[in-house]
């Protein structure tokens, strides 16, 4: 029932903390994160 961008953000969260070995889509997905927040 939250916002779009607070269960967003919480998904969003552990998916960068998950890949570490992706540099490539670190900044990307960090990137993501301050449009959607």
């Amino acid at each position: 029932m939250w916002p779009i961008p607070r269960p967003t953000r919480s998904m969003m969260l552990p998916v960068s903390s998950r890949t570490p070995r992706l540099p490539d889509r670190w900044p990307a997905t960090t990137a993501t994160r301050t449009a959607t927040a």
